[in-house]
């Protein structure tokens, strides 16, 4: 094909993509290309964090997501938002509020807080539980589940804010699908590593999913691990990392965190104790090398890989 024909070819494609499903693709949905747009980086940062590693979102910033969010929703039109759950009943359910809240005669204002964005009370009694409650504990709870982005459905010309969520009862039992589904992957992810490593034991962890990764900054000195189980992910009673030290990957750097990038095993990693005592006073970027059940002998061989 000659240049003229792919430039040709390329405008052709182009011009039909102003028509075709990606020009308007994800339109409707607070992703992270709308969420650019609403929020600050470090809110961003705490849905990232909520969605791969389970932290917590401060209030602080659950506000500042809910602002963004409800004026996101508001430029594109609705006028209402609802939490959206599945319960055991075969479809799904939802429980609407208006933005608008009155605040005199004739003036009102729009809100939407962190406290209504984070959790709603339907009535439980309304759906299945799998057996007899009393009447006080017939409420139920919808939580905000983050790793659903929001969306914007429009029935009868009404465009209303869609919040995914988990239904559970008074009691803390799932009273949907989703709840125990988000449990069983966040146990699948955990026993897949262990059973990569009861067939190899030099499976190192490599799981990028709940890892931040960040610039690579030149200048910066090394910290370099290397040995056995003593230097892998094998070891108890560390605190987690709360720190800006850098853990270094296959060319890339990540905010470290345990279990470290580069060593074998799925617990913490003296990296973790190593981080906590240098308390921020100075960068370091943390290589990890370690695999767990070698001998010298496998690392002394002049064919060894590691």
């Amino acid at each position: 094909m000659s240049q003229a024909q792919r430039s040709s070819t390329s405008r052709s494609q182009s011009e039909n993509n102003k028509n075709g499903i990606s020009s308007y693709y994800g339109e409707l949905v607070f992703g992270p290309n709308a969420q650019q747009g609403y929020l600050s980086k470090s809110a961003i940062d705490e849905i990232h964090k909520a969605v791969n590693e389970g932290h917590a979102i401060h209030r602080n910033s659950a506000d500042e997501i809910a602002i963004g969010m409800k004026e996101w929703a508001l430029n594109l039109g609705a006028t209402h938002y609802t939490h959206w759950f599945q319960p055991l009943r075969g479809t799904t359910a939802e429980k609407h509020d208006s933005f608008f809240e009155p605040t005199g005669v004739d003036s009102g204002i729009e809100i939407f807080s962190g406290k209504s964005l984070a959790q709603q009370e339907p009535d439980a009694s309304s759906f299945p539980s799998g057996g007899i409650r009393n009447t006080f504990e017939a409420r139920g709870y919808t939580a905000w589940d983050p790793s659903s982005p929001a969306f914007i459905i429009e029935k009868g010309g009404i465009r209303t804010l869609c919040i995914p969520t988990i239904f559970v009862s008074y009691t803390g039992e799932a009273l949907d699908y989703k709840a125990p589904l988000l449990k069983t992957l966040a146990f699948v992810r955990k026993a897949a590593t262990d059973v990569c490593q009861y067939f190899d034991e030099n499976v190192r962890y490599s799981n990028l999913n709940d890892r931040i990764k960040i610039k690579c900054e030149k200048n910066i000195p090394i910290i370099l691990i290397i040995g056995q189980s003593n230097a892998a992910n094998s070891l108890q009673g560390f605190d987690d990392i709360n720190n800006d030290q850098i853990n270094f990957f296959n060319q890339n750097c990540y905010k470290l965190k345990s279990p470290t990038l580069g060593a074998t095993g799925n617990l913490f990693n003296i990296a973790s104790g190593i981080s906590n005592k240098l308390n921020n006073s100075k960068k370091f970027i943390f290589l990890t090398n370690a695999w767990g059940g070698t001998s010298i002998d496998d690392w002394a061989r002049d064919d060894s890989l590691l």
